[in-house]
């Protein structure tokens, strides 16, 4: 077994490391010495999938460093095992996809599709979040903090968003 202490990984880095094992076996170095070398050298920069101790025990996984379709629903995914394995709460905090040209609201609102089946509570940050993203989590039952006694309340709700930048 391969433990990274202050990581939590998606699947998709089993296939990074399944390539690094291959590469050291035809290189002739045991396994047990390549296992040891990757869970002593292995590093990513901060922003990706970083774990970080928050209040009252909860678990903070810190990936922010870039936000692509892609990353986001391997992120998703990575949330939707945990939360089940631990039974614990999902709250995710998604920021905008950038550089995604006509592509961006159709991402954002795929995004909006997927994320709503994960999670309980959703934290929005950014223009495009506001523009694409949080319209079709409302159409799709999360509710809005701001719609709080209206008569909406599937349990999941968007309980904040700040909406930063200068699109409208």
């Amino acid at each position: 077994m391969l433990e990274l202490p202050g990581f939590v990984l998606p699947r998709v880095y089993g296939h990074t490391f399944g390539f690094a094992l291959a590469v050291a076996a035809s290189q002739k170095i045991p396994l047990k010495k390549a296992l040891a070398n990757i869970t002593r050298e292995f590093r990513l920069p901060p922003g990706r999938s970083t774990l970080i101790k928050g209040l009252k025990g909860a678990l903070i996984i810190d990936s922010s460093y870039n936000a692509s379709p892609a990353a986001m629903a391997t992120m998703l995914e990575l949330l939707d095992h945990l939360g089940r394995k631990t039974g614990r709460k999902k709250v995710a905090i998604l920021g905008d996809m950038r550089e995604l040209g006509q592509q961006s609201a159709r991402e954002h609102q795929q995004l909006a599709r997927r994320a709503i089946k994960v999670v309980e509570e959703i934290i929005l940050v950014g223009p495009e979040m506001k523009r694409y993203f949080y319209p079709a989590a409302l159409k799709s039952g999360f509710s809005s903090s701001a719609n709080q006694g209206s008569g909406i309340d599937s349990g999941k709700r968007i309980t904040e968003y700040h909406f930063f930048g200068n699109h409208s």
